[in-house]
């Protein structure tokens, strides 16, 4: 017969389980393709759903052009586009080094509490940033 231990049991979905180094492999993958390609406010090619239904920028509207400015070093551009992409691209550096030292078991980190702070941070943030963008008319076109 086989006992589980009180640890054992697991609720909720399995953890993924991802190399360090793929990781890493994919963030500089996604940085190189952000440095070459040249972001644009045509209206057209907008990815954004939220923006085509309504006409109007959702609260993450101008991050992914505000990280490609990031990776080329220019934060002006990255600051007008969204504000909080230098902050976000600060806290991916951070979260990977931790996840490099966390996987070799030099230090522990609880990831759970860690994302479940970072979302009640960061929802709340990214929302009121909207709002104030969206009273001030500095959302991008």
């Amino acid at each position: 017969m086989t006992t589980l231990r009180p640890n054992a049991a697991r609720i909720g979905p399995p953890a993924v389980s991802i190399s360090p180094r793929i990781l890493t492999v994919l963030l500089v993958l996604a940085a190189l393709g952000l440095r070459v390609w040249t972001p644009t406010d045509d209206e057209a090619t907008t990815m954004c759903v939220f923006r085509r239904c309504t006409g109007t920028s959702c609260p993450g509207c101008g991050l992914t052009r505000a990280m490609a400015h990031v990776v080329r070093g220019d934060l002006a551009a990255a600051w007008r586009n969204h504000p909080l992409a230098i902050v976000i691209a600060v806290e991916v550096v951070v979260a990977t080094a931790l996840f490099w030292l966390t996987r070799r078991g030099r230090i522990r980190f609880a990831w759970l509490r860690f994302g479940t702070a970072w979302l009640a941070v960061h929802i709340p943030l990214l929302v009121g940033v909207w709002l104030i963008r969206l009273a001030t008319g500095t959302l991008p076109s």
